[in-house]
């Protein structure tokens, strides 16, 4: 019995494939149905990237996963014909299914991070035509993608010890007052220039910074080794959202 539940608790996973874990267990009306559904919503996230019915479709998709593979395990449990579960069991089933997709999720994120180096950052100070203030970013500091900079690449950067290369002044009165600039420690910036120096190779970084409500890109030399990683991808909004080359 023990053996039969696990065998049915692993066809189950066929369900992770919408609707085909139904059709092999003789539902195919249902799993045509739900496979139908589960490209639709796939067409809308590949129409629609850059649109919030792009996140609708997304939230749908998992959805649809989590009730394929729960209703394969029951479609599958009837025709081994194991015996009849009461109503607290299936309750207890279900949870199961959506903690273990939640650990996938959470095992996913990770792997990225340890395997891949890849990670998710949530933007809290930018102010950039690319990179907004609450954009969340994907990031990679593999080095074969910091070997490669150029200019225009976006970057992370730890910006201690920076030195300024234009000053920033703001007029008071009739007078051009000079204005003390302090970054935070973490940075997202845009390469302007790479270059050579007596330390070694050094970046020009063009890091937006906010006066009321006008925005002035200051230029900052930081070295090589402050870069934390390069973005990738913005994520969030979906209006914003892109790959960056």
């Amino acid at each position: 019995m023990r053996r039969l539940i696990l065998l049915t608790a692993l066809k189950s996973l066929i369900g992770l494939i919408p609707g085909l874990g139904l059709i092999l267990e003789k539902r195919a009306r249902a799993g045509r149905n739900l496979m139908l559904a589960f490209l639709f919503c796939t067409a809308v996230v590949l129409l629609c990237w850059r649109n919030f019915l792009s996140n609708l479709a997304l939230l749908a998709i998992a959805a649809l996963l989590i009730y394929s593979v729960g209703a394969t395990f029951f479609a599958a449990w009837q025709r081994n014909n194991l015996p009849t579960l009461a109503n607290f069991q299936k309750a207890g089933i279900w949870l199961t299914v959506v903690s273990l997709f939640l650990w996938a999720y959470v095992l996913f994120r990770a792997s990225l991070n340890i395997v891949g180096g890849i990670a998710f950052v949530p933007i809290t100070a930018a102010n950039d035509p690319v990179i907004q203030f609450g954009n969340q970013v994907l990031y990679s500091h593999l080095s074969r993608h910091l070997e490669n900079l150029k200019p225009g690449d976006y970057v992370l950067v730890d910006t201690t010890g920076a030195r300024e290369l234009t000053p920033i002044t703001q007029r008071l009165g009739y007078f051009y007052d000079p204005v003390q600039v302090v970054f935070s420690p973490l940075t997202i910036g845009r390469v302007e220039a790479v270059r050579q120096s007596e330390v070694g190779t050094e970046l020009v970084i063009s890091v937006p910074m906010i006066f009321g409500r006008q925005t002035m890109y200051q230029k900052v030399l930081v070295p090589m080794d402050a870069v934390q990683g390069k973005i990738v991808a913005i994520l969030n909004p979906p209006s914003r959202r892109r790959w960056l080359p």
